[in-house]
């Protein structure tokens, strides 16, 4: 399923098959993984990233466990609920 992450006035996607249209789209997997710093920085360039992950709730469940305390990244792995409800990210 496709989840999208939404920063201000900008967005970013994580889905199976790369968007057509003004997304900037990378590679989940590509040099080394997507990560918060990276996609962070693909942000101030685009206002909107595709990050494409053979599977994208895991994508996006590491990219939200990245900001979140390590204390409480077991209760954010535990209820994906808190994850949508924290950054806003809407199926």
């Amino acid at each position: 399923m496709n989840r999208t992450v939404y920063f201000a006035d900008k967005a970013v996607l994580f889905t199976a098959e790369t968007p057509g249209g003004a997304w900037y789209a990378v590679a989940a997997d590509a040099d080394g993984g997507v990560s918060r710093d990276k996609i962070l920085n693909f942000l101030e360039s685009h206002n909107s990233v595709a990050v494409v992950a053979a599977d994208p709730d895991a994508a996006v469940a590491a990219f939200a466990a990245e900001f979140t305390p390590a204390a409480s990244t077991a209760w954010a792995a535990a209820d994906p609920a808190i994850i949508k409800t924290r950054l806003k990210i809407h199926t």
